[in-house]
Order: structure tokens, then sequence, then C-alpha cells
């Protein structure tokens, strides 16, 4: 294990990924979120911020949920990866239409509004698959957003993830980076 690894113990986001229960599968799509990324670290090391709009065009649905969970556990992330490839249930707009596309969009109702996770592509450049860095071995993006019923709140982005099943059962999520990157003044667009 790398020591820039970090392993998340995330029980909430293995819920709210995979989970076949009262999800709110009512939310009427589309849904558009604008948020500012905030990442710390990084190559250049500091702090960087940049603006995203998330447009979410329908919510995976709990019997997706089941089958993609099903993939997971059978094939291992190779799997799911090539399951999710054929799922665009969204994008994302880093400024001037150019972003990855949502390949999971999942939502639950909490006390207090609402936990959306999000998984999209990660790109990966010719230098890193050249060099065969570890990093490639974490080929997805996870945002995990605490939203209140206006759908206004922040959220965690782990950039480089990767997921698996524990022996246990559960999913866990690994995190490449030392820091969580994170989203902040996220709101609905008008």
């Amino acid at each position: 294990m790398s020591d820039r690894l970090s392993r998340q113990s995330l029980p909430i986001l293995a819920v709210a990924l995979f989970a076949v229960g009262a999800l709110a599968e009512e939310l009427p799509p589309p849904v558009t979120l604008t948020a500012t990324v905030e990442r710390v670290g990084g190559k250049a090391g500091g702090t960087a911020q940049m603006q995203v709009q998330i447009r979410i065009d329908r919510w995976v649905t709990k019997d997706e949920a089941l089958g993609l969970y099903n993939v997971l556990k059978s094939g291992g992330q190779a799997a799911l990866l090539a399951s999710l490839q054929t799922r665009i249930v969204g994008a994302l707009d880093f400024g001037a239409g150019v972003g990855p596309r949502l390949r999971w969009a999942r939502s639950r109702q909490l006390d207090r509004g609402r936990q959306v996770v999000l998984a999209f592509d990660r790109p990966i450049d010719v230098y890193e698959t050249i060099t065969a860095q570890d990093s490639v071995n974490y080929p997805l993006s996870v945002a995990v957003l605490e939203l209140d019923e206006d759908f206004r709140g922040e959220g965690t982005l782990f950039v480089r993830a990767s997921i698996s099943v524990a022996a246990d059962g559960s999913v866990e999520i690994l995190n490449y980076e030392e820091e969580d990157s994170r989203l902040l003044n996220v709101l609905p667009k008008d």
C-alpha cells in the first residue's frame, strides 16, 4: 500500500452507494447544482479552487444499485467499471462544457436533508499510464454531498478512488490522495 494511500472507513457512503432500501428515488430529474471545488495539496502543493456544474439527468434505481453491487462483489472493480461505462446519468462541467460523465447518482434521505453520492470517470493521463503509477488503480472519482432539503450544502470529493467489497460484504472505498478535496457552496442552479 502506498504511503499516500488512505483507507476510508465510509459505511454511510457504502450504504448510499449500493443500498436498495428507502432511498430518495422520487426526486425529479434533472437536478443541476453548482459548487466550488477546493483541492488541497497535489503536485504543486497549496490550495486551488474551481467552479463546477453538476447535472443529474436521472437517479440510479434500487434495482440498478443491487445489480451493480453484485457485479462488484463477483467481478471486482474492473467489472464494475465496465458496467458503469454503459451508464450515463448526468455530467460535470468544469467550464466551457468540458467535464466527465456522471456514471452514478444516488440520493438518500437523512434526518436533516439528504446525502447524494456521485461517481464519475477520472481522467488518467498518458504519463500516469506509461510510468505505471499506483494511482491508475484508482480510476473513479466519488463525491459525497450533504445537502439540506433545498439542495444547498457541501461535500467531500475523493479524486482518485478505488471500490471493492470487503470480506464482511461491506463496500470499501480507498482514497489515493493524502487530503480529500471539498465541494463548497453547493447550490441548485436557477
